[in-house]
């Protein structure tokens, strides 16, 4: 099987679901004990954390993303995805400098899903994540460029959303947050085709059962990952 990087820590407590997924996923293909190769690379996601709401913050963190990736990329991957869609912005950027100059396939969050959601014929879908991404054009402009309508929740909703992912970014979960962002979901489905929960922390505020179209980006990259991991 081929090797997986994983940039992680961005934050902790999601980077658990990429793991996990990579892993079941390994293991429903070959059964046994196999588990999934891979090597994860956690960061100080603080250095970068800290940035997002500064004046010249994104000026800033593109040069820091690109320091932790040349660490992954030292490592003998033949594949890598980063474990947080906000810093895809960075990578995206990083690419449009010309400044990404290794060849290794990086599983694209932002990518993939507007891809997954052209595929499915979707027509209109929320996004949900972090109030930079519901209101920044980064993460819609994937969807537009396969003429997805994107919708976003309200500005009261943006901001419980806000605080709600920034507790579970540190492992803190409430009994209201899971209320809140279930009512939620219930809201808006029948209103859009899917629901995209482009934030790697909102995924562990969704209810177990439950009759959601969702699109979960992190499941969608480990999906792309293990269909080349398992590739002969």
């Amino acid at each position: 099987m081929k090797k997986i990087g994983l940039l992680g820590g961005t934050s902790w407590t999601s980077t658990f679901g990429y793991y996990n997924f990579l892993n079941q996923g390994v293991h429903k293909i070959y059964g046994a004990f196999h588990s999934a190769p891979l090597f994860l690379y956690s960061i100080d996601y603080n250095n970068i954390k800290q940035n997002y709401n500064m004046p010249d913050g994104w000026e800033k963190i593109p040069a820091l993303l690109l320091a932790e990736l040349k660490t992954l990329w030292q490592l003998p991957i033949d594949g890598f995805m980063i474990c947080n869609n906000t810093l895809h912005k960075a990578y995206d950027i990083l690419l449009k400098q010309d400044l990404i100059d290794v060849k290794l396939p990086i599983f694209h969050a932002l990518s993939l899903t507007a891809q997954k959601a052209k595929a499915k014929n979707y027509r209109k879908i929320l996004l949900l994540g972090t109030s930079y991404t519901m209101q920044s054009d980064f993460f819609k402009n994937y969807f537009y460029q396969h003429n997805i309508d994107v919708v976003i929740p309200t500005i009261q909703e943006i901001s419980t959303i806000q605080a709600m992912q920034t507790r579970l970014s540190v492992g803190q979960q409430t009994p209201e947050d899971f209320m809140f962002f279930e009512n939620l979901l219930r809201q808006y489905h029948s209103q859009v085709d899917a629901i995209v929960l482009g934030c790697t922390e909102l995924p562990l505020a969704v209810p177990q059962q439950h009759d959601f179209c969702l699109l979960n980006p992190t499941q969608i990259q480990c999906e792309a990952a293990l269909e080349f991991i398992t590739q002969s």
